[in-house]
């Protein structure tokens, strides 16, 4: 970075901007880019680092918590609190943290890298079920399906189409986004019903408020079954 733009500083976001490009973590990490990365945790959870244990249910989430490799964390959700929301749009994570503080929420910061997916993992062991909540776009899809195929085969996982729920349609993709959209419309699972959804659409979805009402609605509809 510093050779070619002479400065660490001049291109700061190139991490973030080759992410949403869709540069898998491994790349990023293959090019000398990545950083540590974040994972957000909102809700009756507990964290053990080393000896100790951090209890984060008293305070609003999400909380950003930095994952280095010379920490181990542990995750610790409280039995018996429902559904693990996994979420992408971080004003919804934090409006849901709000609503229900007793629902254990994990804002993904994004295209989540190794040791986030297995935090996600470790907590949704835990779970009655596992939403996965993301924009409905080439990003989310992308997003969805890297956190889908990280967790154990025999849980309940419902992914959530943002665009269930009324909303504003957005920008009209492109034909590179829905070039890359095809291949996961292939799929015979949520991923690929999520990705087919969004393709019939044929724009993308990144709306707080339309993100909140399909998560509630999803969340109503698994507490009355």
């Amino acid at each position: 970075m510093q050779t070619h733009a002479g400065s660490t500083k001049a291109r700061d976001d190139v991490q973030r901007l080759l992410t949403e490009l869709g540069f898998e973590p491994d790349a990023l990490a293959a090019l000398g880019l990545s950083r540590s990365p974040y994972i957000g945790i909102g809700g009756p959870v507990r964290l053990q680092v080393s000896d100790a244990v951090i209890d984060l249910s008293p305070l609003p989430g999400p909380h950003d918590i930095r994952l280095s490799p010379q920490h181990t964390i542990s995750i610790d959700i409280r039995r018996g609190t429902g559904p693990l929301l996994i979420i992408e749009n971080r004003q919804a994570a934090e409006t849901l943290c709000d609503i229900d503080a007793g629902v254990p929420v994990i804002w993904c910061h994004g295209q989540p890298p190794e040791p986030v997916l297995n935090l996600i993992a470790e907590a949704a062991v835990q779970a009655s079920s596992t939403l996965i909540c993301t924009d409905a776009d080439l990003g989310g899809v992308r997003i969805a399906a890297r956190i889908h195929d990280h967790l154990a085969a025999e849980l309940t996982v419902h992914v959530i189409d943002v665009g269930a729920a009324r909303h504003q349609p957005g920008r009209a993709f492109s034909a590179h986004s829905r070039a890359h959209l095809e291949p996961f419309a292939t799929r015979n699972d949520q991923i690929g019903a999520f990705a087919r959804n969004c393709l019939d659409r044929g724009y993308a979805i990144e709306q707080e408020a339309t993100v909140k009402a399909a998560l509630t609605e999803a969340l109503d509809r698994i507490r009355r079954n």
